[in-house]
């Protein structure tokens, strides 16, 4: 169940309109996009906590409750990552 309602919450974070399509959901077996084979685990793991932070819109404690770790945690990974939200484009 919670498994399913975190999928819900990441669809309606990456959903582009009103509506969450079937392409907003992960799907099983679906690793992190963009994440070529063969990288290391925390490479991989730096781009998932980006890229959940920018799908969150870089407001951290709803990137930790999509990643299911503290919020402590997540800033300890930012900071480990050198993360750093993009700047937008006026």
């Amino acid at each position: 169940m919670r498994e399913l309602q975190n999928a819900i919450e990441r669809a309606v974070l990456v959903a582009r309109g009103r509506e969450v399509t079937p392409g907003d959901f992960p799907f099983p077996g679906e690793g992190p996009k963009g994440a070529p084979p063969g990288k290391s685990l925390s490479e991989v793991e730096r781009q998932h906590v980006k890229r959940v932070l920018d799908e969150a819109g870089w407001n951290v404690t709803q990137a930790a409750r999509l990643l299911e770790i503290d919020r402590v945690t997540l800033y300890n990974k930012i900071k480990k990552y050198g993360l750093e939200r993009e700047k937008q484009q006026v």
